[in-house]
């Protein structure tokens, strides 16, 4: 998917996934590897955040690669239409309620 919307903001920094989400991916690590630069070993940063928001208890961030998230390739994100997509990245493009913009 490409977002014209936000010109891909949210993947600049890396995205947070719950631990069930990154253990959904890496499940799938086989079929998904062709299309990221990284080995499957730098997807996502090292260590957890406990946080009893995410499913599992707990969140890590996918890697940033040239200013961009690990998933994110030609412009678009290569793992958008799998089913194992996060949470977070279905939610965007966010919109200010304020402004009716972006949010930034």
């Amino acid at each position: 998917m490409r977002c014209d919307f936000c010109a891909d903001a949210c993947c600049q920094h890396g995205v947070d996934v719950s631990v069930v989400e990154r253990d959904r991916i890496l499940a799938r690590s086989t079929e998904i590897a062709s299309r990221v630069a990284l080995p499957v070993a730098e997807w996502f940063e090292a260590g957890l955040t406990e946080d009893e928001d995410f499913p599992g208890g707990a969140a890590t961030r996918t890697t940033v690669v040239n200013g961009r998230c690990v998933f994110l390739a030609d412009n678009h994100c290569t793992i958008h239409a799998d089913p194992h997509y996060p949470a977070v990245c279905r939610g965007f493009p966010w919109v200010d309620v304020e402004t009716g913009g972006p949010y930034q």
